[in-house]
């Protein structure tokens, strides 16, 4: 029974963590879409050097950081998407010219949000379910479906039949905890879609030409 609360409790932690990584891709793709859409508010040349930080940044996460969190080998201190995420920093900090201060204002507010929501999945991407607590719902698996053996029935394919269909319980329980435990991970992984949708806007504009395409 402990060991069941404990298997449906990592399950649903799992989920849920899975779920907030999807979120934070969501809002860091957002965030990305309102600085490309308040940049209309921007001079010319401002809003041709925020959009280009933009695409690079879009590029570089989905070129850098996925490959990345696929492997387990991520960091948070460097890396081509903090380099594009600081040019753009630059880029809004040393505009500041008069009337375009309240845009200005929330592109960074947008762009903190970006810096969080890229933050966030860096660190989902580590897992949710410590080495310890593999031990216990593998250890607890083999001995709860042993315990079968000192339940016996009278009828051996019915005993046979109630301990498999026990550990395929079991064990699917725990074949969903491994596949959704590193979210960016693995055959079943949040994709960077919703970053691609938004670099294809930018790079789609008509008045854009080749300018904002960052290179691969």
């Amino acid at each position: 029974m402990l060991y069941a609360v404990l298997l449906a409790l990592a399950t649903v932690a799992v989920w849920e963590r899975f779920s907030d990584a999807e979120l934070d891709v969501v809002h860091e793709a957002g965030a990305a879409e309102n600085i490309y859409r308040l940049s209309q508010g921007l001079n010319d040349k401002t809003r041709v050097a925020v959009l280009n930080s933009v695409a690079n940044y879009l590029k570089a996460a989905m070129n850098t950081d996925w490959p990345a969190m696929d492997r387990g080998t991520v960091g948070m201190g460097g890396g081509a998407a903090k380099q594009a995420l600081d040019a753009i920093y630059a880029t809004l900090v040393s505009s500041g010219e008069q009337g375009e201060s309240t845009v200005i204002s929330e592109m960074l507010r947008q762009l903190e949000l970006i810096t969080q929501s890229r933050r966030a999945r860096l660190v989902a991407s580590e897992g949710a379910v410590p080495s310890l607590l593999w031990l216990v719902l593998l250890g607890g698996a083999a001995i709860t479906i042993g315990f079968t053996f000192f339940f016996g029935t009278e009828s051996l394919p019915a005993q046979v039949l109630m301990t498999a269909l026990l550990a395929f319980l079991i064990f699917s329980e725990l074949l969903v905890i491994i596949c959704i435990d590193r979210p960016f991970s693995g055959a079943v992984k949040v994709e960077p879609n919703a970053l691609a949708a938004v670099l294809t806007d930018i790079e789609s504009r008509p008045d854009s030409g080749s300018r904002f395409r960052a290179p691969l």
